[in-house]
């Protein structure tokens, strides 16, 4: 199309040889130059994992305070809500049961936005089965820093999805870091009930009776 590009070494065309090698060559070191920055931020940011001073979001019910600290939220009906999620899975051993039972009492359970224009407003609805099961799957409100329970994808289209990782490969777990709702011990009785609730569940979906091909279990 007998365009030129510019930088601030002087004009190319792509059409010569010579050009277009030159280009190829600053576009090479370009991306050397990138993933080297890339691997130096990455190596900082592995420096402050390893140390548990690594700063991430805090899920709901934990704040950062000025000193840079966690610990609980101030809000008195926030830390109700995440203890009494504790409470009653100890009390019943099953996060369904929990979840019944505040739909049961009317209550329901904080999220706090993480994008948009509202970011960081807390909002209340009823708490849902997977939400439940995220909370007690959570080893930061035992306290704990952890590092490394999610990774990240690239699909073919481009974009990134974040992977669980599995309890054994996370890189970084450091109980007793800050302030929780629940000790590490008792975490890892939760996690135990968990798995166990969960090889219960599947077993009685593979001893139950055969689905049709539209998911549904047939008419009885």
């Amino acid at each position: 199309t007998a365009t030129l590009l510019a930088d601030e070494d002087g004009f190319y065309d792509p059409v010569d040889f010579n050009d277009r090698l030159v280009l190829g060559l600053k576009g090479t070191m370009s991306e050397a130059e990138s993933h080297i920055l890339k691997a130096r931020m990455r190596g900082g940011q592995l420096n402050k994992a390893r140390r548990g001073e690594l700063e991430m979001g805090p899920p709901v019910g934990l704040v950062y305070r000025n000193d840079g600290t966690i610990g609980l939220d101030p809000d008195a009906e926030v830390q109700k809500a995440l203890q009494l999620v504790f409470d009653t899975f100890e009390r019943t051993g099953s996060a369904m049961e929990t979840v019944r039972y505040f739909l049961q009492q009317g209550l329901l359970f904080p999220r706090r936005l993480r994008i948009g224009p509202n970011k960081g407003d807390l909002l209340w609805a009823p708490p849902r089965h997977a939400r439940v099961l995220q909370v007690l799957h959570n080893p930061r409100y035992a306290g704990a820093f952890v590092y490394g329970r999610t990774r990240t994808r690239h699909m073919p289209d481009g974009s990134t999805r974040a992977v669980k990782v599995a309890r054994a490969d996370w890189q970084f777990v450091m109980p007793g870091m800050h302030t929780g709702y629940i000790d590490w011990e008792r975490f890892e009785s939760n996690q135990r009930r968990l798995a166990e609730n969960a090889r219960a569940f599947a077993g009685e979906r593979r001893a139950g009776p055969p689905r049709d091909r539209s998911g549904h279990d047939p008419p009885r």
